[in-house]
């Protein structure tokens, strides 16, 4: 698809809204969400892409509107701010979704997903540790014996 596909998709909304929701590329930024957790990487860096091109985009767009008011300017930003917050969603459900799918071990027993392992282990290292005994010290409820 591709940054050509998007920049086609953001044009094609601007001018008829209704076309995005018929558009075949709604499932793309699903897919790379999907993609994203399979190749084991959280949503930070395809977010940080999008809202680099979009800020790329926003750049080459006030050169090439210079000529034009302030009010197309900020329904522009404001058209840019509202796309980039679509295909993030699309693209974190698509994450979501494949988080929740329960995986199968070789023996066909259902395993957690790779992103539940990684909830629970940042679950289990944030809870609190025991505190360390002296050497010799008897635990307080054994200590009256």
């Amino acid at each position: 698809m591709g940054v050509e596909g998007a920049l086609t998709r953001f044009v094609d909304a601007i001018e008829d809204p209704s076309a995005e929701e018929s558009s075949d590329l709604m499932g793309t930024y699903a897919e790379l969400g999907r993609l994203e957790f399979h190749a084991g990487r959280s949503m930070d860096a395809l977010q940080s892409a999008y809202r680099l091109g979009a800020r790329l985009a926003w750049e080459r767009f006030i050169v090439a509107a210079s000529n034009q008011p302030p009010e197309v300017l900020y329904k522009l930003a404001a058209e840019i701010f509202s796309y980039i917050d679509r295909i993030s969603a699309e693209s974190v459900e698509g994450f979501l979704a494949e988080q929740s799918v329960p995986r199968r071990s070789a023996a066909g027993a259902a395993q957690p997903s790779r992103g539940c392992w990684r909830a629970a282990s940042r679950a289990m290292r944030s809870c609190a540790r025991p505190p360390k005994r002296r050497a010799g010290a008897r635990p307080r409820r054994l200590r009256a014996w």
